[in-house]
């Protein structure tokens, strides 16, 4: 069994995470195994936005702007409409 490695990105469990999103306080805590906000435990900070902003799509980090992300995709080029 292996241990999983902490992205450094993160701050250390017991900390809180805290951004004002559509004009409402957003703070989530940081567990040991994860994240909780409003009640409910998240396996990863990604779940925890997507449940915050009703997203499927949503980086955590950059949701609340931790660092830069471990690898940048190039963006597509826009085509003409």
């Amino acid at each position: 069994m292996t241990d999983k490695v902490r992205d450094a990105r993160l701050p250390k469990p017991g900390s809180t995470l805290a951004r004002k999103y559509k004009g409402a306080d957003v703070q989530v805590h940081v567990l040991d195994d994860g994240f909780e906000w409003d009640g409910m435990k998240y396996a990863s900070l990604s779940q925890c936005a997507k449940a915050i902003t009703g997203h499927k799509e949503i980086s955590g980090f950059m949701f609340f702007k931790l660092g830069e992300p471990a690898v940048k995709r190039p963006r597509k080029p826009k085509t003409p409409a």
